[in-house]
């Protein structure tokens, strides 16, 4: 593996209650359903969204119907996992976390533009990213 790719076993979240603020305000995406808003108010969000922050930036890698239904639900805080990013860590979770989802092929081809722009080789992405 290439040294600018972290191998998984050196990924370590932190569980944190994430201020709703922290998120942009405008996120891209499908707004949630009515009955995920609904849930939401009745039982929280359940499943953590996943962060990477890198410095005092702090990009939403997944979760963002989660984080609007939140916002609807009126919630203020939501359970995340934030991961410290390095080097090309942020781009790489984005298209492995869809790739896993299979649901979003635009987020993803943004995310290799990504890298791609951050100067990373087809062959690291394919690395990176099992490509």
């Amino acid at each position: 593996m290439s040294p600018d790719v972290l191998p998984p076993e050196s990924l370590v979240a932190e569980y944190v209650e994430m201020a709703l603020d922290e998120f942009p305000e405008h996120l891209p995406g499908p707004e949630p359903t009515g009955d995920l808003v609904r849930s939401i108010q009745r039982l929280g969000v359940i499943e953590p969204v996943i962060v990477v922050k890198r410095g005092s930036l702090v990009k939403l890698a997944d979760g963002r119907r989660r984080v609007k239904a939140a916002r609807k639900a009126g919630l203020e805080r939501i359970p995340a996992l934030v991961y410290s990013a390095v080097s090309l860590l942020s781009s790489t979770m984005t298209i492995v976390l869809n790739q896993q989802r299979a649901n979003n092929p635009v987020a993803e081809l943004r995310a290799i533009q990504d890298l791609m722009e951050a100067g990373a080789s087809e062959a690291l992405v394919r690395e990176a990213t099992g490509m």
